[in-house]
C-alpha cells in the first residue's frame, strides 16, 4: 500500500512543537538515543488520550513520528472513523498505516531486554487490546498488505488473550 505522507503536526503550534522536541531530546539523552515513550494521557495540559481535537492529534503525530509505540497506537485510534473516540482528522488508510507501524515497533521492542517488560505490560492493557480489535475491523483493507508474520501473530495473541478472559 502506498500512502501519501500528510503532516499535520503544525496544528500543535510552534510553542508546543518546541516543547515536544525538547521532551524528545531529553528522552533520547536518557536512553542513549534508543527509546522514546510517552504514556501520559496529556501533554502540557492538552488531553491527548483520547485525542478529541486536531491539536491533540497533532501532538500525537509528533510523538508517533518519534517511534513511540503508545502514541502510534493512540494516533491510529484517533484517526479511525470506526472508533467512537476519534478526532476531527480521520482516515481509514492512515489508521491502518499507523497501527501496523505501531505493531512493527512493538514486535521489535519485545526482543530488547531493556524494554521487553515494559512493552509486555503495555500489550496486556485494555487500550492495546482494544486497538487490536479495531484493527481487525480493517481486515479486508490489510489483507493486500505485506504484513510481517511476527506482527500478525502478536495481534492474534492479543485478541485471543482477550477472548479467553471473556469466556
Amino acid at each position: 500500500m502506498t500512502i501519501a505522507r500528510i503532516d499535520f503536526t503544525e496544528l500543535a503550534g510552534i510553542s508546543t512543537l518546541e516543547k515536544l522536541e525538547n521532551e524528545f531530546q531529553y528522552q533520547m539523552d536518557l536512553s542513549d538515543g534508543c527509546y522514546f515513550f510517552w504514556h501520559h494521557t496529556d501533554f502540557l495540559e492538552h488531553a491527548i488520550y483520547p485525542a478529541k481535537n486536531a491539536k491533540a492529534q497533532a501532538i500525537l503525530q509528533f510523538l508517533a513520528h518519534c517511534a513511540c509505540p503508545i502514541s502510534l497506537l493512540r494516533l491510529a485510534c484517533s484517526l479511525s472513523p470506526r472508533n467512537f473516540d476519534h478526532g476531527p482528522i480521520t482516515s481509514d488508510e492512515f489508521t491502518v498505516h499507523y497501527m501496523l507501524y505501531c505493531f512493527e515497533v512493538v514486535s521489535n521492542c519485545i526482543h530488547d531486554p531493556k524494554i521487553r517488560d515494559i512493552i509486555n505490560i503495555y500489550r496486556k492493557t485494555t487500550e492495546f487490546r482494544s486497538a487490536c480489535e479495531l484493527l481487525i475491523t480493517y481486515q479486508s483493507d490489510i489483507i493486500s498488505s505485506n504484513i510481517c508474520p511476527t506482527v500478525l501473530n502478536m495481534i492474534t495473541e492479543s485478541l485471543s488473550s482477550t477472548e479467553s478472559r471473556v469466556h
